[in-house]
């Protein structure tokens, strides 16, 4: 069964505002490099500074799943500014991201599991270039996981960053 774009575009909506209140996120959005696609909840003020620093370091995020185990990731924090904040990532085949800004992203990523993979069934009907080459299915979607956790440590340490 062919879905329209606008159909898909609309269940992607709905699924991020589940994500988003699943995970106990403030703020969810689905990104490209190079544009933000779809956010939960809607522009809003007490929003924007989070946006705004996104928006400069959105091409950034699709680096971080390489970096993960790496000195090279820890040079360059995609976060900085924003310490006060767990962020869970989700990179489906390198080409677009979910990203949740939430209070525990490993916790959330327990939640989202069920919700997520359809999800990606819809990204992937949506988009025919998210597939991968030629828009073709080449068997499953890879999914890289990035949990960024900034609770504050008793003991003075850095944050800590998890692949």
């Amino acid at each position: 069964m062919l879905e329209s774009r606008e159909r898909l575009g609309a269940d992607i909506r709905s699924l991020l505002e589940i994500l988003r209140e699943l995970a106990k996120a403030r703020y969810a959005c689905l990104v490209e490099p190079d544009r933000l696609l779809f956010e939960a909840p809607g522009p809003q003020p007490e929003l924007e500074p989070l946006r705004s620093l996104l928006a400069t370091r959105r091409a950034r995020l699709f680096e971080l799943p390489a970096l993960m185990g790496t000195d090279a990731g820890l040079e360059h924090d995609v976060f900085e500014g924003l310490e006060q904040e767990a962020f869970l990532l989700v990179v489906l085949n390198g080409r677009v991201a979910l990203l949740l800004v939430c209070p525990d992203a490993q916790a959330a990523e327990e939640r989202i599991a069920r919700p997520l993979q359809t999800l990606v069934d819809r990204l992937l009907r949506f988009e025919p270039a998210y597939r991968g080459r030629g828009g073709l299915f080449m068997g499953s979607p890879r999914l890289d996981l990035v949990r960024v956790e900034r609770a504050a440590a008793e003991d003075g340490s850095d944050d800590a960053e998890h692949p």
